[in-house]
């Protein structure tokens, strides 16, 4: 049995509350109410950016005595799908009945039949209207990454540690490589753009952790103040999507989350922190609908013109993190616990980010 690793909870709930607050501010930036707001910093991708490092050093972290056994890498690959596929292919769903019938909810609801086969597979396929390598379901783009790596990695269990490893962080570097040198087009441009480094961060990150060996531990409030300054210094930099700074940003809120030590005592904060952290992934995709949801409704009832900026911001975070909550609950489970019975895993171990 492997032990649990808490900074991966951590991981988990930083991920979400940064990819969450960055796309609430880009939602309330396009309603009539906020329309013109000067803030930036929701471009930066560096939430996106720590759920592919989750990718990684989970990857390692529950498979690294399991290179090389027999039937590992089918084995890595279906537990991976049954918890990534099944929400993933409900909300790309919804968003394709939307598309069909109530377009106008919608702001890329243009449907094509190569786009919409390759949301469903994990394909990059440029999207009708702006040709951006995006899904029908825009956060997918990073699931895009996460299981081609899962792919990737579970071949490389096919070998020893040592030369698997090798393998993995080789190809990780000679497709970075390549993205840099030559001038490359759609899926080929897609899987060595730098967000490839990133999928690296989580393996050094546990290589960190591991060579500390404990004797390192921060407390959920210094650690809540680290992750808070390394997300404004994202912020004040002001790069664009995918830049190294907000991949050296995403390092060190990796790093940090990885020291942070589990709660010693169960509080109120500490069952609302692993709720969020469970939810996690629900939260993720589940708020393509649910702050654009929320804001509609604000805007409609005039609420959004009672409230100051960021106590809008705040409250559409709120809701859309109770209703990814819910969707864990009452979607995401049912359907994980059923794709887990169909390939014959069960529940628990850890969760993939």
């Amino acid at each position: 049995m492997i032990q649990r690793l808490h900074s991966i909870d951590h991981l988990r709930v930083y991920a979400a509350l940064t990819v969450l607050f960055g796309h609430a501010v880009h939602v309330l930036h396009e309603s009539e109410t906020f329309q013109g707001q000067q803030t930036g910093f929701y471009r930066q991708g560096v939430g996106a950016a720590v759920f592919l490092a989750i990718a990684s050093l989970i990857a390692l972290y529950t498979e690294r005595e399991r290179f090389g056994e027999p039937g590992a890498c089918t084995r890595y690959l279906r537990r991976r799908l049954a918890r990534i596929v099944p929400l993933y292919w409900f909300f790309t769903t919804l968003f394709v009945l939307l598309a069909a019938l109530l377009p106008s909810l919608l702001d890329h609801h243009e449907l094509a039949l190569d786009h919409t086969l390759g949301s469903y597979c994990f394909w990059p396929v440029a999207r009708p209207g702006d040709g951006r390598l995006r899904p029908l379901l825009n956060p997918g783009w990073v699931l895009n990454y996460i299981v081609w790596f899962h792919v990737l990695f579970a071949l490389c269990l096919t070998l020893r540690r040592r030369q698997g490893l090798s393998l993995l962080i080789a190809v990780l570097l000679c497709a970075f490589a390549v993205g840099q040198l030559l001038t490359l087009a759609h899926a080929a441009w897609f899987f060595t753009s730098r967000y490839v480094l990133v999928l690296l961060l989580g393996i050094v990150c546990l290589w960190i952790h591991d060579a500390a060996k404990g004797r390192v531990e921060l407390p959920i409030p210094v650690s809540v103040a680290a992750v808070g300054g390394l997300f404004v210094l994202s912020w004040n930099w002001g790069m664009t999507e995918g830049d190294y700074p907000s991949i050296v940003c995403a390092f060190g809120i990796v790093l940090v989350a990885s020291f942070t030590r589990g709660f010693r005592t169960k509080t109120w904060f500490s069952v609302a922190w692993g709720t969020l952290a469970q939810a996690s992934y629900s939260i993720y995709l589940s708020q393509a609908f649910t702050l654009a949801g929320f804001v509609v409704i604000a805007e409609k009832l005039s609420l959004l013109a009672y409230l100051p900026y960021w106590a809008a911001v705040a409250a559409t975070m709120a809701f859309a993190l109770v209703a990814g909550v819910l969707t864990h609950r009452y979607v995401e489970r049912p359907l994980s616990d059923l794709a887990a019975r169909r390939v014959g895993e069960g529940r628990g171990g850890q969760r993939a980010g």
